[in-house]
């Protein structure tokens, strides 16, 4: 599969109908969505990809449809090939959590950066995907999460504090957890 298929099946995966243009545009609502997806090979570059995506997302809504919005996804899921690729699990919902936990932990460094964000870029979405072994039957399975944050019309310059997991949080970001981890 291509990364424009691959752009393409995970707007889908959020319930919405795409068509491919620039890295991808979805309609949400009526409203055309912007998205530019990301996937650094290291933790170190993640907030140089953000920076990326911005750039390419605001120099796009210059010639797109008045209204248009803008969004960033970073995928966290490395190439397989390594020994530690594999989520070794016998308890599907602790291997949820797992994954979850880790998709938070690694989005978490960039939060300042992405809460700055212009006001036309109204969504920040972080993806991991993981290769599961279910310890006692030996079955591979595949498990996806998706972190999804929306922000508010209306954002401070900064945040004005951290944000605990399922808890309001002081920079008026909305945080929701897509339902895709399949294991």
């Amino acid at each position: 599969m291509q990364d424009d298929e691959q752009s393409v099946v995970a707007c889908g995966t959020v319930g919405q109908k795409a068509t491919v243009r620039h890295e991808l545009t979805c309609t949400v609502d009526g409203t055309p969505v912007l998205l530019e997806c990301k996937r650094p090979l290291s933790d170190k570059t993640v907030p140089r990809r953000i920076n990326e995506a911005r750039r390419r997302v605001l120099a796009d809504l210059k010639s797109a449809a008045t209204g248009a919005r803008g969004a960033i996804a970073i995928s966290f899921t490395k190439p397989l090939g390594h020994d530690d690729d594999f989520l070794d699990y016998s308890d599907e919902a602790a291997a949820r959590a797992r994954v979850d936990a880790e998709l938070v932990r690694l989005a978490a460094p960039t939060r300042e950066l992405w809460t700055q964000l212009p006001d036309k870029i109204v969504a920040m979405m972080f993806h991991l995907m993981v290769i599961a072994v279910h310890r006692e039957s030996g079955r591979f399975d595949r498990g996806q999460q998706w972190l999804v944050y929306t922000m508010p019309t209306s954002r401070p310059n900064a945040p004005r504090g951290p944000r605990a997991r399922g808890a309001g949080g002081g920079d008026g970001v909305q945080e929701d957890a897509a339902a895709g981890v399949t294991v």
